[in-house]
């Protein structure tokens, strides 16, 4: 490497091929897209809590200093790693207006829909891993708030099925069946990384 930032996209650029097959278990499960696509949203999950160091790196290539200063050719690397990312999310909102469990009258291409969950997640993950944030602001269950905003915007898409109770309790169950039938994990798992026991 003839600089360290292009070290620190290429660790990145790493770290982001080895979390490609979750997401592809996702896509690929026979569940309604509607889930397909929290599925997604609890692998980015499950991935950045068990290693948060890599988190905070990506977090810091993608600052103006670092990507600013790395070469092209790293740039370009690292942006191409998302593409078969963005092709497994959009092709499950595609798949979802083709079967007609989100309607075609919402206005966005199915990257732009995609790109509202994308926002959610991102944002809540900046928030739970800048330290010091969320102490005492009474959030004692951050990554299962992140699924109850989730499943509030994809009510608001009409994405079918629809979520009639968007309580703690129906999230959490919904987060552990995704847990155990998509992944294979047991409940006790995504407890432990996802849903946490109010103190």
């Amino acid at each position: 490497f003839s600089r360290k930032e292009d070290l620190l996209v290429a660790l990145t650029t790493r770290n982001s091929l080895s979390r490609i097959d979750r997401f592809e278990r996702a896509a690929a499960w026979s569940g309604p897209t509607r889930e397909r696509l929290l599925a997604i949203a609890l692998a980015d999950t499950l991935m950045l809590d068990q290693s948060p160091e890599m988190f905070r790196l990506s977090q810091f290539v993608f600052t103006e200093v670092i990507w600013g200063a790395a070469s092209p050719k790293r740039r370009q690397e690292a942006l191409a790693t998302g593409t078969p990312i963005e092709r497994l999310v959009t092709g499950i909102v595609q798949d979802a207006i083709a079967c007609g469990e989100l309607p075609d009258n919402l206005g966005m291409s199915p990257l732009e829909v995609a790109l509202g969950a994308w926002a959610q997640c991102l944002g809540m993950h900046n928030l739970i891993h800048a330290e010091g944030v969320l102490d005492g602001q009474q959030v004692r269950q951050p990554y299962q708030l992140l699924f109850k905003h989730l499943n509030h915007l994809l009510n608001g898409y009409g994405w079918r099925p629809l979520m009639a109770s968007v309580d703690d309790a129906a999230v959490a169950e919904q987060i552990e069946r995704l847990c155990r039938d998509v992944f294979g994990e047991p409940a006790t798992f995504c407890a432990a990384h996802v849903i946490t026991t109010p103190t």
